[in-house]
C-alpha cells in the first residue's frame, strides 16, 4: 500500500482520513484503532471487496430508527459468485428480527461486513485482538452488555465470492454456504436484483 498516493485521494473528499498501522497489528485491533478516529455517532463497516448499492446506509440509518437498536446489520444477504455469474440468496427468512441470546448466533447473526451501530457502544465493547473470529466475538460482547441487536432486509448489499481460493474473502468454503443457500439467477447484473428504497422496505 502506497499510504501517500491515498492521502493524496483522500484530499479530494473533506470527509476521508487514511491512516496505515503495521502488518502486525490485528484486524480487530485495527477497528478498534479506526472507531475513535470517526466524526460523526454512527460507525459503518464495510469490506472493500463486496458490494453496497447506493441505498445501503440509508436503509442502516432507517433500520436503526425503527427499530430502536444500537447495532444492525444483515442476517440474509445475496451472495454473488464470480466465477459462474450466479447470484444466491444465503440464510433466508432472517430479515427483520432482533438478536437476543448468545445461543442464537449460529442461526441469527449479523454479517461482519454490514454492521452499523452508534459509536457509544464503543469503548464499553471493543474488538478482540484477533485476524479471525473478531466479528462474532464482538456480537457476543454487544448481547452481554444489553446491547440491541437487530436484522434488516436482505437488500442493497452483496458478499462477493472470488474465483480465486486465495483471495481473503473466498476462505470460507463454499460446501458450507450452498446448503443455506437458494440460488436465485445467473446474471452479469446483479445490481437490479438486490437494489431497493428504503421507503419500499420500511412502509
Amino acid at each position: 500500500m502506497d499510504i501517500d498516493n491515498w492521502r493524496k485521494k483522500a484530499q479530494e473528499s473533506e470527509n476521508v482520513r487514511v491512516f496505515q498501522l503495521e502488518n502486525s497489528i490485528t484486524l480487530g485491533e485495527c477497528y478498534n484503532f479506526a472507531i475513535p478516529k470517526a466524526k460523526y455517532e454512527y460507525i459503518a463497516k464495510f469490506d472493500d471487496d463486496d458490494y453496497y448499492s447506493p441505498y445501503y446506509l440509508e436503509e442502516a440509518m432507517k433500520g436503526l430508527q425503527v427499530s430502536g437498536a444500537d447495532m444492525i446489520g444483515k442476517s440474509t444477504i445475496f451472495i454473488y459468485y464470480l466465477s459462474n455469474q450466479v447470484l444466491t440468496l444465503f440464510n433466508e427468512k432472517k430479515e427483520f428480527i432482533e438478536l437476543c441470546r448468545k445461543e442464537e448466533l449460529y442461526e441469527k447473526y449479523l454479517v461482519g461486513a454490514t454492521f452499523v451501530f452508534k459509536k457509544e457502544i464503543f469503548p464499553n465493547v471493543m474488538f478482540e485482538k484477533v485476524n479471525d473470529g473478531e466479528d462474532t466475538l464482538f456480537l457476543k460482547a454487544c448481547l452481554n452488555r444489553g446491547f440491541k441487536l437487530f436484522s434488516t432486509s436482505k437488500y442493497n448489499y452483496v458478499y462477493i465470492r472470488y474465483p480465486n481460493i486465495n483471495h481473503h474473502t473466498s476462505t470460507f468454503q463454499e460446501h458450507k454456504l450452498f446448503p443455506k443457500s437458494i440460488v436465485l439467477k445467473r446474471t452479469h447484473n446483479f445490481q437490479e436484483y438486490v437494489e431497493y428504497s428504503p421507503k419500499d422496505i420500511f412502509k
